[in-house]
């Protein structure tokens, strides 16, 4: 036993308590910072970082002293910790897996996000989904997780607005898995007109085709969203891997009692 002690355990454990040690200044520093933002405390946030007791980007417990800040959605601090140094593009660790970008956007404050962008927040990068295994562009996910909401006011037309305008995002990027872009996400629900039209007035390609070469006009949800992508130069006669056009597809799935968006584009039989 002496010597698995000496020979194994305490070369390990000696380094590892010296370690832990070290970090406990940093530690205690970190909890002033962290326990000021989570209780809204802005002078309490400035008295630790003005007195030098403030680790901006420490990452003792997991997330950063940022992250706690854009949870709370105190734009005040999220300001006051940015001018400091905080790092926009820190990743926090495995459990969460999304950039600091990405959270501001779930809780939706344009504000938070438009800070974020004018420091360098980085609006390409992938974020990951750790159960799933599968990585998207940020743009997509937000597409994708706003398309399933019902666009209850502005806020995220604005969010994808600043990630156009600010963020520098790709509006006709696609994805490897199916070639999928933006905006074939975007027009597959019917309440999503005005996403659709933010896409298209920043450049989406209503002709860019995925992988089984079908156009977003393919997946329209609703006669709006057709008439729209029409409107904007959509191919209706455009046919897929299958040699469809939209109409036909739409009639084929129909035949197997899928559920489709043959109503959607009905009015296309009509169409000289």
């Amino acid at each position: 036993m002496s010597f698995l002690v000496d020979t194994i355990l305490l070369p390990i454990t000696i380094p590892l308590t010296a370690y832990y040690y070290s970090r406990v200044p940093e530690a205690w520093k970190s909890g002033l910072l962290i326990g000021s933002i989570e209780n809204n405390d802005l002078s309490g946030v400035r008295r630790c970082i003005e007195t030098g007791d403030a680790v901006v980007n420490s990452t003792f417990i997991g997330p950063s002293p940022l992250y706690f800040a854009i949870k709370n959605e105190n734009v005040k601090i999220v300001r006051l910790l940015l001018e400091k140094g905080a790092d926009v593009n820190f990743q926090n660790n495995a459990f969460y897996n999304k950039s600091l970008l990405y959270f501001a956007i779930e809780n939706e404050n344009s504000e938070i996000v438009r800070l974020l962008l004018e420091k360098g927040a980085d609006a390409n990068a992938k974020n990951c989904d750790i159960f799933f295994r599968r990585c998207n562009y940020l743009f997509f996910n937000v597409i994708e997780h706003y398309s399933n909401l019902p666009l209850k006011n502005d806020r995220r037309l604005k969010i994808i607005r600043l990630l156009l305008e600010k963020g520098g995002v790709d509006v006709n990027a696609t994805l490897a898995e199916d070639g999928s872009s933006p905006l074939h996400y975007a027009v597959q629900q019917k309440h999503n007109i005005q996403i659709v039209k933010q896409l298209v007035e920043h450049g989406a390609n209503v002709n860019g085709k995925n992988a089984s070469q079908e156009t977003p006009l393919y997946d329209a949800g609703s006669k709006e969203i057709a008439e729209y992508l029409l409107q904007q130069g959509a191919d209706p006669t455009v046919k897929n891997g299958f040699g469809e056009t939209p109409l036909e597809r739409a009639k084929y799935l129909m035949n197997l009692g899928r559920k489709n968006n043959y109503d959607a584009l009905r009015f296309l039989e009509d169409a000289p």
